[in-house]
């Protein structure tokens, strides 16, 4: 009988003295070693074809990785969109919080320049995490320019309240005064929680 994709991974893990009972247990782990991270890139594919559950616990495992890992055959699979929003929103998560080398660019450009999907919005932490800025100014212009694209949604909204400063206050009213209600509430609760925040103190 032919050996499953799953314990071929397996398998090759243990070679290299990695034993694992099944894919839940890696998940579980608190770190990952880099020779672990290549194999595991190397055989998300094929877990994905034999088992949607077990894959997303592969891709999910790579959060715990203890040094960064070339994140190009992750990148590739998104790209691929073969799956569902929900599977690759999964994918997209963990580009944006998992330790990858630099994706800054590749994010910006995901968010910025290709058309709205569920499973891009996955990379909204990566504002957070991942992307590069040169100061709180090209942030929230950054910001600005993807708002409407990626509403609604609470990431976004979070992102406002953390970053977004009394002079963002004017936009934000305009992009209020042409949503639906609901759209609309949720713009006056960013607004509010912007004049709590207080004015840092610029004395000398």
């Amino acid at each position: 009988m032919k050996n499953s994709s799953i314990e071929i991974f397996l398998a090759e893990l243990q070679e290299l003295g990695y034993y694992y009972p099944d894919i839940n247990t890696i998940y579980k782990q608190k770190n990952l070693a880099s020779y672990e991270v290549e194999i595991i890139l190397k055989w998300i594919p094929n877990i994905y074809i034999e088992h949607l559950g077990s894959g997303d616990q592969l891709v999910r495992s790579l959060i715990s990785t203890e040094e960064p890992f070339n994140p190009e055959p992750l990148i590739k699979f998104f790209e691929k969109n073969i799956y569902n929003s929900s599977v690759m929103w999964g994918v997209a998560h963990v580009l944006a919080v998992s330790n990858t080398y630099d994706i800054s660019n590749w994010i910006k450009n995901q968010l910025l320049n290709e058309h709205y999907t569920f499973q891009r919005s996955g990379l909204l932490p990566g504002i957070v995490n991942k992307v590069h800025f040169n100061s709180s100014e090209e942030r929230i212009i950054f910001l600005k320019k993807i708002f409407l694209k990626y509403l609604p949604g609470d990431y976004m909204f979070k992102l406002f309240k953390k970053y977004g400063m009394k002079s963002d206050i004017t936009f934000l009213e305009k992009e209020k005064a042409k949503a639906c209600k609901k759209i609309s509430d949720e713009i006056e609760k960013v607004i509010t929680e912007i004049n709590r925040k207080r004015v840092p103190d610029m004395s000398p």
